[in-house]
């Protein structure tokens, strides 16, 4: 760990709160559509609908969780675009 000059440990802030809520709705909303959609997709997998209460509830909560997907990918896009583009550092 790297301290300053009076010994008090340097805290970096990496990401910011808004940044971090908005990983965990991408994640948790990435794994209920895998979920949902596996269930959907076989029925087989029928039995993973129980997670969401039951076939009719996990029907129509799969698009809605789509669609909370996309406006998150989209806050995560536009909050680090500009951070990505290519500078003329990287060139040399």
């Amino acid at each position: 760990m790297t301290t300053n000059t009076d010994g008090a440990p340097i805290r970096v802030r990496r990401y910011s709160g808004m940044a971090r809520i908005n990983h965990w709705v991408v994640a948790i909303t990435f794994v209920g559509l895998m979920l949902s959609g596996l269930a959907l997709f076989h029925p087989a997998l029928y039995p993973l609908t129980a997670l969401f209460g039951g076939g009719p509830t996990a029907r129509w909560l799969h698009p809605w969780m789509g669609v909370v997907l996309v406006v998150a990918f989209l806050g995560l896009f536009l909050r680090f675009f500009w951070q990505n583009l290519p500078e003329t550092t990287d060139f040399v």
